[in-house]
């Protein structure tokens, strides 16, 4: 399950659409405190926004799993240098998330 999260970083820091979503269920969920986007078309719109200030840049500080969950600390930098602390919770099945919380201060 780490290989999945660590292509999913790759992905957010390269700002690449398809091979984020492509790790997700078609009718996977991501839950951020903005709302809930559901299935890989609103998934790739959340990406696509949060990127048109330019890509951040993610950086693993901790990963714990547990059976289909893997939840993942993470220091954010966005472009502009302003830096969040993160952390996501993924539930996987299949080889793909299935859902994906995400909580950040």
């Amino acid at each position: 399950m780490t290989l999945l999260v660590d292509k999913y970083i790759d992905a957010v820091n390269r700002a690449d659409i398809d091979a984020l979503t492509a790790i997700f269920a078609p009718t996977a969920t991501l839950r951020q405190r903005e709302g809930v986007y559901r299935g890989t078309g609103q998934i790739a719109d959340f990406y696509r926004n949060l990127w048109l200030g330019g890509p951040s840049a993610h950086e693993i500080e901790n990963q714990f799993a547990d059976g289909s969950a893997q939840i993942v600390q993470f220091k954010a930098t966005s472009p502009t240098g302003e830096t969040r602390h993160a952390v996501d919770v993924f539930i996987v099945e299949d080889g793909l998330v299935q859902s994906l919380d995400i909580y950040y201060r």
